[in-house]
């Protein structure tokens, strides 16, 4: 798991967000992948599943 978080604190980050965002779901129908983000769990994702 990354250590970036989604819950920005900053208006200057939310570019970021929508990068991260924009490539996880392209990422996420391919089969193969060198990206460094394939899947993006949130913290509200990963409090779901526990």
């Amino acid at each position: 798991m990354a250590e970036w978080d989604t819950r920005i604190s900053s208006i200057e980050q939310y570019p970021h967000l929508l990068a991260i965002l924009i490539q996880a779901q392209y990422e996420s129908f391919k089969q193969n992948s060198e990206s460094n983000i394939r899947t993006l769990f949130t913290p509200n994702d990963i409090k779901i599943s526990l």
